[in-house]
């Protein structure tokens, strides 16, 4: 008889951690999410190491700053070298039935060496010349619908202005939601389990069901305070590089229009909703198996989204709370419920905390910490959280529980704020004398921590792999750049 807990591991791609019910965000209804916060240790000082999708997701697997495990590209589907000692690997060796369901954006090769069960919904995610090693695509392909698929957008210029073609039942979250449901009805019960269930978005804020869509409407958005640093501030006290950037329309601000962003926004939330929905409906299940008692459940996010911060949608451009900052809701057997974590962390804690609460060993090499003594009191957060970035340049940042500070080694783009003072991160002061202590302490910390970066990365990889990925069809058709009719297809293969 399985007595070790289980794992059921929720995520979403770019969710702002403002962007909830629980957050107090007066826009975004999220009911499920609001009734797991308030059965969880809400750790709401919860920061990515990484603010991209790949690096990020690789490094929550492997427990690993991106500098060490060496992966800062987005694309690894051909990348080769193994890894016994991602978290699903070490759970599956542990006696775990291990499953993951929706989008993964990791290596492909690790997928397939730690999980059992394995759902895509997305087509970067397989083997680029065979877009029916996609679960989902091939189901929407069966159902006649291939051509009505959601894509990607290619480009942040404007929010989807429309629904989707596709119903909900559809839909890569419903897809998801429901994958995991059937596992946790046909599971191996003499087994715990680890589960993975990883929605594609908000990322992008492509097109809801219709009836997701029509949930929101722009005249009731209410913009965040900081929205002010672009439609009132202009970004006077951001750098010159970064100013001149969204005030050309770089796709960011949407052309400085608030009406724009609005409509962005009741995209953005209609998703968010739509991922809640099948949040609830896994919960239910598990509930329902009589499983939710003995289960480990983490809700978070790879990162954030400006979200309407700043006056901006989508991600990119700088490092701020926006977007370093993840949503973390982690509830466990005879854990505390409803209660509130302040203290720093890192999503790369989240390997020695689930291998803890499972007994399970946690290999050497791992960076992160167990959280739960921070949770409980026992010990102090992190003094600092650390982001980098390492694919079309070097941009890192740390955070204190003061201070922000975005250095952009390329092309000077410096910051620094005082985020108690500012929480909005809208008046920089990287030139002020006043900080210039605190300036100097926290660029020799980041400096510290930068020199581990590798020269190699899998950005370098990304390049070698060339035209064998990127004009492959699966990735074509993953970023809107060919239909599948453009292959004579119609129907499955």
């Amino acid at each position: 008889m399985n007595t070790r807990p289980n794992v059921l591991w929720l995520m979403s791609d770019q969710h702002n951690t403002q962007s909830t019910g629980y957050s107090g965000n007066p826009n975004v209804r999220t009911p499920n999410l609001d009734r797991l916060a308030a059965q969880s240790v809400n750790f709401r000082r919860a920061y990515t190491v990484n603010p991209i999708c790949a690096p990020s997701r690789l490094s929550f697997i492997t427990g690993q700053y991106c500098h060490t495990h060496g992966l800062f590209g987005n694309m690894n589907n051909l990348y080769s070298r193994s890894n016994p000692d991602t978290l699903a690997c070490v759970f599956r060796r542990a006696g775990y039935q291990t499953a993951i369901f929706g989008k993964a954006h990791m290596v492909p090769l690790w997928d397939r060496q730690g999980f059992e069960h394995i759902r895509y919904d997305n087509l970067g995610d397989v083997a680029p010349g065979d877009p029916m090693s996609c679960e989902y695509f091939r189901q929407i392909c069966e159902s006649g619908a291939a051509e009505l698929m959601d894509r990607e957008m290619t480009t942040h210029g404007e929010p989807a202005s429309r629904p989707s073609f596709l119903s909900y039942e559809q839909s890569c979250e419903y897809f998801t939601g429901q994958e995991a449901i059937n596992f946790l009805a046909a599971r191996d019960r003499s087994r715990p389990f680890f589960a993975q269930v990883s929605f594609q978005r908000p990322h992008g804020c492509d097109y809801a069901a219709e009836e997701y869509f029509h949930m929101y409407d722009p005249k009731d958005i209410v913009l965040p305070d900081s929205a002010a640093d672009l439609f009132v501030n202009g970004f006077a006290s951001k750098p010159k590089a970064i100013r001149e950037a969204v005030l050309a329309g770089s796709g960011y601000p949407l052309a400085a229009s608030e009406q724009r962003l609005k409509r962005g926004l009741c995209g953005y939330y209609a998703l968010i909703s739509q991922i809640d929905n099948e949040i609830g409906r896994v919960i239910a299940a598990l509930e329902a198996s009589g499983e939710l008692d003995n289960t480990i459940i983490l809700y978070t996010a790879d990162h954030g989204d400006y979200a309407g911060e700043h006056g901006l949608l989508f991600k990119g451009l700088s490092l701020y709370e926006s977007l370093h900052r993840v949503p973390f809701l982690l509830r466990w057997p005879g854990g505390p419920a409803g209660t509130v974590c302040d203290e720093l962390i890192e999503t790369i804690d989240w390997y020695p905390t689930v291998c803890g609460l499972c007994g399970v060993d946690v290999p050497p090499g791992r960076e992160g910490v167990d959280v739960l003594p921070i949770a409980a009191g026992q010990r102090s957060g992190k003094d600092a959280a650390f982001c980098e970035f390492c694919v079309t340049g070097k941009v890192s940042a740390i955070r204190t529980r003061q201070y922000r500070l975005i250095v952009n080694a390329d092309c000077g783009a410096h910051e620094l704020y005082d985020v108690q003072a500012d929480p909005g991160e809208m008046y920089n002061l990287f030139e002020d004398p006043r900080h210039a202590a605190a300036r100097a302490d926290l660029m020799e910390q980041l400096l510290l921590f930068t020199l581990n970066y590798r020269t190699e990365s899998s950005y370098a990889t990304d390049a070698v792999q060339g035209p064998e990925l990127y004009e492959s069809p699966a990735i074509k058709m993953h970023f809107g750049r060919a239909r599948w009719a453009d292959y004579g297809k119609t129907a499955p293969a």
